[in-house]
């Protein structure tokens, strides 16, 4: 009997547990460059600024009254290109003076171009030869799942960078603002940080902080973005118009369903169901009455009154559009002109 095949085995078997124990050993040997978020916050903290506002207040310290600037909000704001930035209407209402800090502690008073109270964005500008001369790199690629950061100046704590994902896309009918279309996430958004930053890891600019949801009036992982291309949209606007130009059809209508259609009856399985017309708006002109069911607009069809009431918003006020519907059994057809949003007032759900 010879020991050969024997120790041949033997010989793989060591080898082999060699060759495991350093695969095991080089995986816990920690990696000399940790994985950082380092670069993509330097890459974005130029852009994000500190908002002082101020309003001007009666002084009780001299006997003959007077008036001083008192301090009222604190938040955050983000350079976009050529001295123009973005921030929150909130921050900046009835202020009478508006000084912003930057990353390189210039300080600057700002020009208020221009806000939207449906969006609660507003758009300031400051001399361009103080700000970064690039423009801010942007992305519209979110999905839920991917990690963000927040940066800003939570309690006034300048340039504080906190991280998380996206929780969600799209959300709306949370009831902040009167057109909503959230970016949902769990990086940490506290007071101070409305105006500010939120990017994605490779340090695109995704989205405008711009609210939480809290109990205590910190984070508690609930906190929305608006994101940057509806932002950027908006500061457009403003800044060739000096507001916001939408069109308004005056409805308030939720999509119909299997089981909505099913449980009233309905003739159609897939629209948007009237529940109320505004008084002397587009729709009451043109006719449509509540429990209508509106099936196209221009010949697109709606299926969601998110989609309907960003058609409508897109829509040039005072143009004429065409309405297909069904009320009760029968269709319908009719042209409608559209009204200024702004002009009518409204903060409400019509659209």
């Amino acid at each position: 009997m010879t020991l050969k095949p024997y120790i041949t085995t033997l010989l793989l078997i060591l080898m082999s547990a060699g060759i495991g124990w350093e695969l095991k050993s080089s995986q816990l040997t920690p990696s000399p460059k940790p994985y950082s978020f380092a670069d993509a916050i330097q890459k974005v903290s130029p852009y994000v600024v500190n908002i002082y506002t101020y309003r001007k207040t009666n002084s009780t310290r001299h006997i003959n009254k007077t008036q001083e600037n008192t301090l009222k909000n604190l938040g955050s704001g983000v350079i976009i290109e050529n001295g123009y930035i973005l921030t929150n209407k909130h921050l900046i209402v009835n202020a009478n003076k508006i000084v912003v800090i930057l990353d390189n502690q210039t300080r600057a008073e700002a020009n208020l171009i221009g806000s939207d109270l449906t969006t609660d964005l507003a758009v300031l500008q400051i001399p361009s030869d103080t700000t970064p001369k690039n423009k801010i790199n942007t992305s519209n690629t979110v999905n839920t799942g991917d990690i963000a950061l927040a940066i800003g100046s939570p309690y006034g704590l300048k340039q504080s960078a906190t991280m998380g994902i996206i929780s969600a896309i799209g959300r709306d009918n949370i009831g902040l603002n009167q057109y909503e279309n959230f970016i949902q996430t769990d990086a940490a958004i506290n007071p101070g940080n409305s105006g500010g930053a939120l990017i994605d890891f490779k340090g695109n600019l995704i989205g405008i902080n711009s609210a939480i949801f809290s109990n205590s009036g910190g984070s508690q992982g609930i906190g929305f973005s608006i994101p940057i291309n509806d932002a950027l949209y908006v500061m457009q606007e403003i800044i060739q118009y000096g507001t916001v130009k939408r069109g308004y059809l005056g409805i308030n209508a939720h999509e119909v369903t299997p089981e909505t259609s099913k449980a009233l009856e309905l003739s159609v399985t897939e629209g948007l169901l009237v529940f109320e017309i505004d008084d002397m708006s587009p729709a009451q002109r043109a006719g449509i009455k509540a429990g209508d069911v509106i099936v196209k607009i221009n010949r697109e069809e709606v299926t969601t009154s998110k989609k309907a009431r960003k058609m409508i918003s897109k829509l040039t006020p005072l143009s004429e559009i065409q309405i297909i519907g069904v009320r009760g059994n029968q269709s319908f057809q009719v042209n409608v002109t559209i009204d200024q949003l702004e002009d009518m007032g409204h903060t409400k759900t019509y659209y």
